[in-house]
């Protein structure tokens, strides 16, 4: 609203006003900028990295890192190209809030030494390298796709992010050695491929095992890989409850036939003589009395609360299939307990059969 009534005193806007721009591009990063502070954020780096810009376009070369990226005597094929994506990174969001020369960007500095180097001897020194990252380039890795693992950690320069590439190499090698006993994450795949046997399981496991091979095992990606293992125990669970609830379901209806069908059932008292009687009229489930058409009704049975329905939902975390979607939701907003374990339930999950 200010800027749109004229009103340019806010210090962020006097500050892009104040200055003398001359260099190619200016206009697009002063947009940039203003649109930035229009959105609220704040827009320092902005301002860091627009003025260095102009001083870098006038010939000032006299910050640190320039200092130490001039320093170096270059020679071999593309280091100008080089030396302008080191620029940019100079002024690039990973180090505008840094005044000297950190670690990172020490290790831009000698990834084009070590060109400089193979240029001129004909053999990459390595000494330079972060440990993690000479163990990445120096390792035998033979799984599929290592030839770009490997390209891709001589061109990284996050230092704190050596240990998780390496750590991603060393998965993806053992899954390709299929060694499921050296890695924690792979031991509790190993552990739950042995229990699991419903449909779409080996998908699962698959799914599970792309994941850690492309995030790793880190703080950022530990809480998603056991979450899809808990999936798969879950499904498994709902399972297992299917097929037992429709064994007793098979057994019900088996044992209740003759009455539904009005067959004589035999009763023997604990004294006297066996007598028949006649054809009752119980409350038999109406699932059971009439043709069941639904593949729900076919494979999980009826709803083991009204008797009437097919089961459809699966209470989470216990993984019980035992209601039909009125009755769940009319439990979870009552006591929100599962009605076969009575363990409370954080929700009722309707399952789609393919």
């Amino acid at each position: 609203q200010a800027l749109y009534i004229g009103d340019r005193t806010h210090e962020d806007v006097q500050f892009l006003d104040s200055l003398s721009l001359t260099y190619p591009g200016w206009k697009d990063d002063v947009r940039k900028a203003i649109d930035s502070h229009q959105r609220g954020f704040e827009i320092e780096y902005d301002r860091q990295c627009i003025s260095e810009r102009q001083r870098m376009f006038e010939g000032d070369r006299s910050h640190p890192r320039l200092v130490a990226l001039d320093s170096l005597k270059l020679t071999y094929p593309g280091w100008k190209r080089d030396v302008e994506e080191v620029e940019e990174k100079h002024l690039g969001a990973s180090f505008w809030c840094v005044d000297g020369v950190n670690a990172d960007y020490s290790a831009l500095l000698k990834r084009l030494e070590r060109k400089q180097s193979q240029f001129m001897n004909g053999v990459e020194d390595m000494s330079s390298m972060n440990p993690f990252q000479r163990q990445i380039v120096e390792t035998h890795w033979t799984y599929p796709g290592h030839e770009d693992d490997v390209k891709a950690a001589k061109q990284k320069f996050h230092v704190n992010l050596y240990y998780a590439d390496l750590e991603i190499c060393q998965i993806r090698q053992m899954i390709h050695d299929k060694d499921f006993g050296s890695h924690p994450a792979l031991i509790k795949l190993g552990e739950v491929r042995q229990v699991l046997s419903y449909p779409g399981y080996k998908t699962d496991m698959e799914r599970t095992r792309a994941y850690l091979s492309k995030n790793g095992y880190h703080w950022w990606s530990q809480n998603k890989i056991h979450e899809m293992i808990e999936g798969m125990k879950n499904k498994q669970h709902v399972y297992d409850g299917s097929n037992a609830a429709e064994v007793a379901s098979k057994a019900l209806a088996k044992t209740l036939d003759g009455v539904v069908s009005g067959t004589p059932t035999q009763v023997r008292r604990r004294s006297g003589p066996m007598r028949f009687l006649p054809r009752l009229s119980l409350a038999v489930p109406v699932c059971l009395r009439r043709k069941t058409t639904k593949r729900s009704e076919q494979q999980f049975g009826c709803c083991i609360v009204c008797f009437d329905a097919p089961r459809t939902h699966v209470f989470v975390p216990c993984g019980h299939m035992c209601a039909c979607q009125s009755c769940s939701q009319k439990l979870m907003k009552k006591g929100q307990k599962c009605p076969m374990c009575t363990q409370t339930a954080s929700m009722a999950m309707e399952v789609f059969l393919p």
